[in-house]
C-alpha cells in the first residue's frame, strides 16, 4: 500500500475502501454460490434454506456490508483530519490554538456519533446472515467434500488484513487526546470525543471477535424446546413471536463470538444447591416479557445445547422460576 499524504499513516485510505469493496463482493458472491451449490444436496437442506429466508438474507447481509463499510470510512477518514489537528496541537506548534483542533475534535464525535448506530444495525444483519448460513451449510445443507464454507471464511479473513494500521491510529489518537485532557482537564469537548471512541472500540472488539467465530468456528448452536415453553408460545401473537425469536436468537449468538455481551444480556438464575453443584440457569428480558432458558455444553458434538424452558409475562416469573427449578434440581436444593 502506498503511503497516505497525511504523516504517520501507514496506508492509503483510498487503497483500503477499494480493497475492502472487492473482499464485500466476493463475500456476496461466495455465500451466494455456496447456498445455491449446497442447497441441491437434499430435500432437506432445500426446505430448510427456504424456511429460514437464507436467499433474501444474502442481499440484506450485502446490503448491510456496504452500510458498514461507508460509515466506517467516514470514521476513518474524520480521525485523519482530527490526527493531523491535535499533532500540531500536542507537538506544542506556536501556530496552533484551541480554534484548531476543538473544531476537529467536535466534529469527529459528532461523526462517530452519526455513524456508529449505522454500523451497529449493520453488524447484526452481518452477523446472523454469515453465523446462520455456516450453520446451515454444516447441518441441514451439509456437503461432503465442499471446499464452499472455507472459502466463504476466508473472504472475512481478507477484512482483518488493515487491524494493524488501525490499532495504531488508535492508539495515537488516544495517547494525543491523554496528553491535551492533562492540560484542558474540564474540556466537554474531549471528554465527549473520548466516550464516542470508547463505544467505537467496544464495537470494533465485538466485530473481531465475530470474525474470529467465522474464520475458527466455535461450537455449533443447537436450539431445543420443552413441552411447557410450546404451551407458553402458543399465548403469543405471531407478531409477538418474531420479535421474540429474533431478540432470544441475537442474544444466543453472542455466546458464539462475545460470551461477555451474553452475560450483560442475561440474569443468571442462581438456586442455592448442595454439593457445590451450580445451574445454567438464565433469564432474557424483553419488554415484559421473560424467557427461562438452558445453556449447556456437549463437547462429543462440539455444540452448545440452548433449551427453552418458559416464556412468561413478568407478572408470572417469580412462578415459573419457582416450578422450573423444582422440576430441574428437586434433588439437589437445599432446604426444598
Amino acid at each position: 500500500m502506498g503511503q497516505n499524504a497525511a504523516e504517520g499513516t501507514s496506508f492509503s485510505i483510498d487503497d483500503w475502501a477499494s480493497d475492502a469493496r472487492e473482499v464485500i463482493q466476493r463475500i456476496g458472491d461466495s455465500g451466494r454460490e455456496l447456498l445455491e451449490v449446497h442447497r441441491a444436496s437434499s430435500p432437506r437442506a432445500e426446505e430448510t434454506a427456504a424456511g429460514w429466508g437464507l436467499s433474501e438474507r444474502l442481499g440484506e447481509g450485502q446490503s448491510a456490508l456496504e452500510t458498514f463499510l461507508d460509515s466506517a470510512e467516514a470514521i476513518v477518514r474524520g480521525a485523519l483530519s482530527l490526527e493531523g489537528a491535535l499533532r500540531s496541537a500536542v507537538s506544542g506548534d506556536s501556530a496552533a490554538s484551541d480554534s484548531d483542533w476543538l473544531p476537529a475534535i467536535e466534529n469527529q464525535a459528532g461523526v462517530l456519533n452519526t455513524h456508529l448506530p449505522a454500523i451497529e444495525a449493520a453488524f447484526v444483519t452481518i452477523r446472523h446472515t454469515a453465523l446462520d448460513l455456516l450453520r446451515w451449510s454444516r447441518r441441514s445443507g451439509h456437503l461432503e467434500g465442499s471446499e464452499l464454507p472455507d472459502r466463504y471464511r476466508a473472504c472475512f479473513v481478507e477484512l482483518t488484513s488493515h487491524a494493524p494500521s488501525f490499532d495504531a491510529q488508535a492508539a495515537t489518537l488516544e495517547e494525543e487526546l491523554a496528553f491535551l485532557g492533562e492540560h484542558y482537564p474540564d474540556s466537554a469537548e474531549i471528554a465527549a470525543l473520548r466516550e464516542a471512541l470508547a463505544r467505537q472500540y467496544g464495537l470494533r472488539d465485538r466485530f473481531r471477535g465475530f470474525l474470529r467465530s467465522v474464520v475458527s468456528p466455535p461450537l455449533d448452536l443447537v436450539f431445543e424446546e420443552t413441552d411447557l415453553f410450546l404451551e407458553d408460545w402458543k399465548s403469543y401473537s405471531e407478531t409477538e413471536r418474531g420479535h421474540l425469536a429474533t431478540e432470544f436468537n441475537d442474544c444466543c449468538q453472542l455466546l458464539l463470538y462475545y460470551p461477555p455481551g451474553f452475560r450483560r444480556r442475561v440474569e443468571t438464575i442462581r438456586p442455592p444447591l448442595s454439593g457445590g453443584m451450580e445451574a445454567s440457569l438464565y433469564q432474557l428480558s424483553e419488554g415484559d416479557d421473560r424467557v427461562l432458558f438452558l445453556v449447556d455444553e456437549d463437547p462429543v458434538f462440539e455444540s452448545l445445547s440452548v433449551t427453552l424452558l418458559r416464556v412468561v409475562p413478568s407478572a408470572a416469573l417469580d412462578q415459573a422460576i419457582d416450578e422450573t427449578v423444582r422440576s430441574l434440581y428437586r434433588e439437589f436444593l437445599i432446604d426444598s
